[in-house]
């Protein structure tokens, strides 16, 4: 029987906060919610945020910045 691959929780997450962009949930200029909060209203830790919100970074989605936490770029998408 073949095995079912798991999937990362970060991924699963990056896959969620992609998807909310996307469907516009939040546009480009809007402060995210903090780390705290994504963890809590998506029920994982905060390195699974932070990784996913890492990712998302990587791509040039978002934009970090210290005391801003994260602020959706414009143009990126």
């Amino acid at each position: 029987m073949k095995s079912i691959a798991k999937q990362r929780i970060d991924s699963i997450v990056y896959e969620r906060l992609l998807e909310n962009i996307k469907k516009g949930v939040w546009k480009s200029g809007d402060k995210l919610p903090s780390e705290p909060e994504l963890s809590k209203q998506l029920s994982v830790s905060r390195a699974s945020v932070r990784s996913a919100l890492n990712k998302l970074k990587v791509i040039g989605l978002i934009e970090v910045r210290k005391g801003f936490l994260c602020v959706g770029r414009r143009g990126a998408f």
